[in-house]
């Protein structure tokens, strides 16, 4: 987990981490999100395999890449009376457009699911979608792109003096929470 003045993300994005945001990114490994003007936006992965999770609560909203996280934050659970969830979960193996949008929870609330997009929520929380993919297709990657965009990561990891292979890795600290105060344009985290 990566965090700065006016962003937070886990992964990696077809650009230098410096110069550019991953909502930008035409593929972004990961999520995260961006202090932006009148708002904040988050990302979600370009893949179909993780997805960002939001729970309306009132005047609350919250949004986690975990599902558990979400319901656990916003006070609700999953309705042990209902049995398909895991079937609701993974039908986004039908595509970027014919996945479920919303699972319902115990209090008959709902868990909205964003897959392969940017969502943004303003001040007055107001949520808006920004489809990546076939309904935008400047970022909609060929193959021959994706290639070009590992190159790409291949040589901002050599600038950087970063070493890319792969090696056990220990997590010896965990993130508590991290929060958005739009008001006050921060961001803020816990350990």
């Amino acid at each position: 987990m990566e965090t700065g003045a006016h962003r937070f993300v886990e992964g990696a994005w077809d650009g230098p981490f410096d110069a550019s945001l991953p909502s930008s990114a035409i593929a972004c490994f990961g999520s995260g999100g961006e202090l932006v003007e009148n708002g904040v936006r988050f990302v979600t992965p370009t893949h179909m395999l993780e997805r960002l999770h939001l729970i309306r609560r009132g005047e609350e909203i919250v949004i986690s890449n975990s599902l558990v996280f979400a319901l656990v934050v916003a006070g609700e659970e999953i309705d042990p009376a209902y049995k398909y969830y895991h079937f609701d979960l993974m039908t986004n193996m039908r595509g970027y457009r014919r996945y479920r949008p919303s699972v319902r929870t115990k209090s008959g609330g709902e868990v909205r699911v964003f897959m392969h997009c940017n969502v943004f929520i303003d001040q007055a929380l107001t949520i808006l979608e920004r489809t990546l993919g076939p309904d935008n297709p400047e970022l909609a990657p060929t193959m021959e792109h994706y290639a070009q965009i590992l190159r790409m990561q291949q040589d901002f990891a050599k600038a950087a003096s970063l070493d890319a292979r792969v090696m056990k890795i220990r997590v010896t600290r965990t993130l508590k929470h991290a929060f958005v105060d739009v008001d006050k344009g921060r961001m803020a985290s816990e350990w």
